[in-house]
């Protein structure tokens, strides 16, 4: 199990169209391990 915090994990800027500002989060992802899935935030 991976437990990490928000505040460590790279913000990624969403470069689609009326997203000004908006940073997507991927914590969990294949890089981690998790071959079906992965868990993405996006904060607007």
């Amino acid at each position: 199990m991976k437990i990490i915090s928000l505040n460590n994990v790279h913000k990624n800027k969403v470069s689609v169209e009326g997203a000004n500002g908006a940073s997507k989060d991927v914590p969990l992802s294949v890089n981690d391990g998790a071959p079906i899935y992965s868990y993405r935030i996006f904060t607007i």
